[in-house]
């Protein structure tokens, strides 16, 4: 399974390069994924099959201490449903290769994007754990949300993509709050643990019955059943391949899954069964009305599986074994009938150029064989005898007979809403092809080339399934038998035949042909009845009035909030961090524990360890206070500095040089982002006096000083057991293989959160990037040419003297390297920095890899390093200008980011190939003739990628803020005067 996935997700990433060779190659190749995948689930269905409660299971460990895993478990159940996954998925993949015309550049993404939600979808069914499943449950959402979107220059495919995903992700939301419930109350997250407990969860209360509705909710909106129906039908704006496996075989049933996984455990829960019968028959009876009311032959199916989604969910969440079985014979029926259906109105569409009932004419006459496939399909989706859906049908009426016997009044109710709700189906598939084929009096036929062989051959490999599965229904008793042994035996167990004998339910299929034949033959007495009637408000319409009213709410809060003051903005933000920081520590009790207190129970303070503490903080005071009372904005900068740079003593002092180094180089490299922002600033720091509300802005300055001084105290009073930290020095050394205890713990003890760090240091390097880029910010800087030499930024107003010796200077040939600092004009350079800049940038860059290869046993390691690399860049950048910057640096910001980022994730997953865990560390000692004993710690690659990371962030700062600026500045005079007022 594990395999399977990979596999999928693998060849997805590589789709751009094999549509290089064509459509046909480049789908052709996708569709062999889910076509050796169906090969390799066939030959697992012996050990799936062997008997109750078979299985095959497979597990990564990720964290065994919280006891998760990437757990995945494939049944009965998972086998059937992965059967119709990767069956139609294949066919689907195969039919794009005629579908599309060859000069659509988005192919490569959408067909990878097709074969990352088969793989997600697989996932989705296979796996064995809660959270596990919502993952994969959240991928399709996303993936779905792309490809329904995929015609991204029409208004109305971005919105039904939107509408999708929104209604989705809540209902995806709230079943995550109803999985965590149940996993916290059952005691596992394991779904093979839930089930073996089976209907005995019930008996834990009223959070179980939270649980429960709540993971309905997310079966609800993902099946788009009543009232989160409306968005399926929008999704039609989706290309029809897209219809035809999402809506028909493949998203739409995973809450269909979901109900027949859990109907086990909850389906002898009253709430359970009549939520399922409220939201399952309603969905059959609105959607077969509705379906009636369409003109366009895709709208009619769309609303079509609405109806028949309400049709699976009341069977296959029902709790029986007859209703278990009928479930599950009508979501193999309804994926094998409806993928028909979709890919013949792709075929219709594709080929006509419409879907239009009142334009099309004479199809069937030009296609035969085209009609011969919609006919079974539509038929099928009927309930006519010999077809799969017949039989199917056959078992949800025998099994609501016996449960009207059964269970009185729930089973009565059901038995009537399945029978109405199948004489509309009856009725709209009628309107399907008569709208699709027919030659309509009165309606020119429309001029319809034939469709290629190959272009057929998908829906015409479903159609024959769907016939060889009502003559020959045996297998599938078979496929789904394990699955049925979950619920309790009362009497012979149920199975599918093409004929049962004369019953009641043969009766009910009889009535229930009748009357959908009558409604077709009086389909334009029905259309005026429906006419007449009075609508009600249509469920989307709802959905856009609430979302109107969210952005009314919005505009008026962020109307009321964002006001452009940043003097607001930090009002607001540390007002908030007094009242909850403040509180928070105060309802713990407050700093009264023995850490805070001496053997007399009286408070213990110290206000230093040394009078040079007592120096520094004193010089790190009067820094904060001088940069409140600063009128320009790079005098506030620096005193602001002098606390940053105060802090690295303090650490030096307290014995962290780790901490120091890192603090002085990250002050450093602030300092200078700071005064190159500075250049496009007015000079001063307030336009205006800043009295107003002076009162209130200082009793909210000493409340956070003074609060974060109780809420830092309540911390370190509020320990009760031994430091972990205590034992860190040991863990280092033993299973990091370092001495270095800080950096040890970034790149292995803590290795996920430095990833995490890592992952928001690129997010904000492109943050900044944007602010500043409109376009091309991933080009390289661009290089000096011949015209630009000396021509940057020259002014006339230097003195004759200076101006002489910077000439003779640039005009120097002598210079082995800082060529490109000769475009700065002779009057803006300086000689002295230059000459330090090539004394120091080598040795600067040189230091920085030791930082890094020293590091774990050493101050430094990869994010010291990669701050000093940054700042060699930006010396040579202060040297030289902008073209400088471009000469020093030969990838992008963005690439390097990128190639740490790899570097980073790359040396998480290898332990996994080796049996170890994610971000793992090894240690190898060997012995060299040349170097001695040599011990290699495999976490350094870790820190190789943080090293990259953190240049490629400097970098994109001294892009943006710096050469960007610059460029700027040279194309606009006027905005180099900005920092000048």
């Amino acid at each position: 399974m594990i395999v399977v996935l990979a596999i999928h997700a693998v060849v997805a990433l590589a789709a751009p390069l094999l549509f290089r060779a064509g459509r046909t190659v480049g789908f052709g190749v996708l569709a062999a994924v889910p076509a050796g995948s169906l090969v390799w689930l066939l030959t697992q269905y012996g050990p799936t099959h062997a008997g109750p409660g078979a299985a095959i299971r497979q597990g990564v460990p990720w964290v065994p201490q919280l006891d998760l895993a990437l757990e995945f478990r494939m049944d009965a159940l998972s086998w059937l449903f992965c059967l119709l996954i990767l069956g139609v998925g294949a066919l689907v993949l195969l039919y794009c290769t005629r579908y599309f015309h060859r000069d659509d550049p988005s192919l490569p993404a959408f067909g990878a994007q097709l074969l990352a939600f088969s793989g997600a979808m697989v996932g989705l069914v296979v796996a064995d754990d809660l959270i596990l499943l919502f993952v994969f449950w959240e991928i399709t959402t996303i993936l779905s949300y792309l490809l329904i979107g995929y015609n991204r220059n029409k208004l109305s495919a971005r919105r039904s993509a939107l509408q999708a995903l929104v209604v989705t992700t809540a209902g995806g939301l709230a079943m995550l709050v109803g999985l965590i419930v149940l996993g916290t109350v059952a005691g596992t997250y394991r779904i093979s643990a839930l089930l073996a407990l089976g209907p005995a969860l019930l008996e834990h209360g009223p959070a179980i019955g939270i649980a429960l509705v709540l993971i309905l909710a997310g079966a609800i909106t993902k099946s788009a059943l009543l009232p989160f129906h409306f968005w399926l039908p929008g999704a039609m704006a989706a290309p029809t391949p897209v219809s035809a496996y999402l809506h028909a075989a493949a998203m739409v049933k995973a809450g269909i899954y979901l109900v027949a996984l859990f109907a086990p455990v909850f389906g002898e829960s009253p709430l359970w069964r009549w939520l399922l019968l409220i939201v399952g028959a309603g969905t059959m009876l609105l959607g077969g009305w509705a379906a009636l009311r369409q003109t366009d032959i895709k709208l009619i199916l769309a609303y079509g599986t609405v109806s028949q989604l309400g049709f699976l969910a009341l069977n296959a969440g029902a709790g029986s074994r007859e209703t278990a079985l009928a479930g599950l014979a009508l979501v193999l029926a309804h994926g094998l009938f409806k993928a028909t259906l979709f890919l013949v109105v792709g075929i219709i569409d594709h080929q006509a150029g419409t879907r239009d009932v009142r334009r099309l004419s004479g199809v069937g006459a030009q296609a035969p064989l085209l009609a011969v496939v919609g006919v079974v399909g539509a038929a099928s989706m009927a309930g006519i005898p010999f077809l799969g859906g017949f039989v199917a049908k056959e078992s949800a009426y025998e099994a609501f007979v016996h449960a009207a016997e059964v269970d009185g009044i729930w089973g009565l109710l059901g038995l009537i809403g399945i029978v109405a709700g199948s004489v509309l189906t009856v009725a709209y598939s009628g309107r399907f092809l008569w709208g699709a084929f027919a030659t309509k009096r009165g309606l020119e036929p429309i001029d319809f080339p034939a469709p290629s062989p190959l272009f057929l051959a998908a829906p015409v490999v479903l159609a024959v399934a769907t016939v060889l599965y009502g003559l020959w229904p045996a297998p599938i008793n078979a496929w789904i038998g394990p699955y049925l042994q979950a619920f309790p035996a009362h009497g012979p167990d149920p199975y599918l035949a093409l004929w049962h004998g004369f019953t009641a339910a043969l009766g009910l299929t009889a009535i229930t042909l009748a009357l959908g034949l009558t409604l077709v033959l009086l389909r334009e007495r029905v259309e005026r009845v429906q006419a007449a009637l009075p609508r009600m408000r249509a469920a989307d319409v709802v959905y856009r009035d609430v979302v109107n009213v969210l952005d009314i709410v919005a505009v008026w809060t962020t109307g009321r909030t964002q006001r452009g003051s940043l003097v607001f903005y930090l009002f607001i933000i540390l007002s908030v961090f007094v009242v909850a920081s403040v509180g928070a520590a105060a309802l713990a009790g407050g700093p009264a524990g023995s850490a805070a207190r001496g053997p007399g129970g009286t408070p213990q303070w110290l206000l230093a360890d040394s009078p040079v503490q007592i120096a520094v903080g004193a010089g790190i005071v009067f820094g904060a206070v001088a940069a409140t009372r600063a009128s320009k904005r790079f005098l506030a900068v620096l005193m602001v500095s002098v606390t940053g740079y105060g802090m690295v003593v303090i650490f030096a002092l307290q014995g962290a040089p780790d901490l120091a180094l890192t603090q002085m180089l990250v002050e450093t490299i602030v300092l200078v982002a700071l005064v190159l922002a500075l250049r496009v600033l007015p000079a001063r720091l307030w336009r205006r006096a800043p009295s107003s509300f002076r009162v209130g802005r200082l009793i909210l300055a000493l409340a956070v000083g003074g609060g974060m001084v109780f809420v830092a105290a309540t911390a370190m009073a509020a320990r009760t057991a031994e430091p972990i930290s205590l034992a860190f020095p040991d863990l280092a050394y033993r299973g990091g293989g370092g001495l270095n205890i800080v950096n040890v713990t970034l790149v292995d003890i803590r290795a996920w959160d430095t990833f995490g760090e890592i992952t928001v240091l690129a997010a904000a390097a492109t943050g900044v990037a944007s602010l500043v880029f409109v376009h091309g910010r991933g080009r390289p800087l661009q290089r000096a040419t011949a015209e630009q030499i000396g021509s940057v930024g020259r002014s006339t107003s230097t003195g004759s003297a200076r101006l002489d010796v910077a000439r003779r200077f640039a005009d120097s040939d002598r210079e082995p390297w800082l060529v490109a600092g000769r475009t700065l004009a002779p009057e803006r350079r300086s000689i002295l920095f230059e000459v330090m800049t090539r004394l120091i940038f080598h040795t600067m860059v040189l230091f920085s890899v030791f930082l890094l290869l020293n590091g774990h046993n050493a101050p430094g390691g990869g994010f010291a390093g990669g701050l000093v690399a940054g700042l060699a860049l930006a010396v040579r950048y202060l040297a030289g200008g902008r073209y400088e910057l471009a000469e020093a640096t030969v990838l992008t910001a963005g690439q390097l980011l990128g190639v740490g980022l790899t570097i980073a994730c790359v040396s998480g997953v290898l332990p996994l190939f080796f049996g170890g865990e994610v971000f793992q560390t090894a240690i190898i000692e060997m012995d060299w003739i040349v170097f001695g004993h040599v011990k290699l710690v495999t976490s350094t690659l870790f820190d190789i990628g943080v090293y990259l990371v953190v240049v490629g962030l400097v970098l994109d700062v001294l892009r943006s803020l710096g050469a960007e600026v610059d460029r700027r500045s040279e194309e606009s005079p006027a905005l180099a005067e900005v920092g000048h007022r």
